[in-house]
């Protein structure tokens, strides 16, 4: 989204320096910044869970492979 005013000019009206922003642009900034920073942490959050939740899944696989094949092999040993 374009800003509609001139870069020299504040969200009020008035002038500023080159450079300089108002405390209510800071805010809005800050503002946005929070709202960025809130959603890369949920993302993270949700790919941490779902990497442990698959790490979980292929541990007890792998832990049920080895039951089945001592299994396999008790039962064709027998």
């Amino acid at each position: 989204m374009a800003n509609t005013w001139n870069e020299h000019e504040a969200l009020d009206g008035g002038n500023r320096e080159k450079g300089v922003i108002t405390q209510v642009e800071f805010r809005i900034f800050q503002r946005e910044i929070q709202q960025v920073l809130q959603a890369i942490q949920t993302t993270l959050a949700k790919e941490i869970t779902r990497n442990v939740k698959v790490r979980w899944v292929a541990k007890i696989s792998e832990k049920g492979l080895i039951l089945l094949v001592n299994a396999i092999r008790f039962h064709v040993g027998s």
